[in-house]
């Protein structure tokens, strides 16, 4: 299983993993992510393109942990990927 953290792109993962399927993949981030960066629009319309599932809420880092973006990690990897 390949892990990245966040902001895990940059021009060097994008040209990386532009032939990669990502499809499986899901990415969850906030808006004001202060712990680790923000997502470039770039990066963000590349992981909207390519991944199964991108979850990018308001709030700062921990922000994402609430029950909204649980649930759609939930429904992604139950309903979507239960192979």
């Amino acid at each position: 299983m390949l892990t990245l953290g966040s902001p895990i792109f940059g021009h060097d993962y994008l040209d990386l993993l532009k032939n990669t399927d990502l499809s499986k993949s899901f990415f969850v981030g906030a808006q004001n992510d202060r712990a680790v960066g923000d997502w470039t629009n770039e990066e963000l319309d590349f992981l909207n393109k390519k991944a199964g599932l991108v979850y990018f809420g308001e709030g700062g880092h921990s922000a994402v942990f609430n029950y909204k973006a649980m649930k759609a990690v939930q429904k992604f990897l139950i309903g979507k990927h239960d192979q």
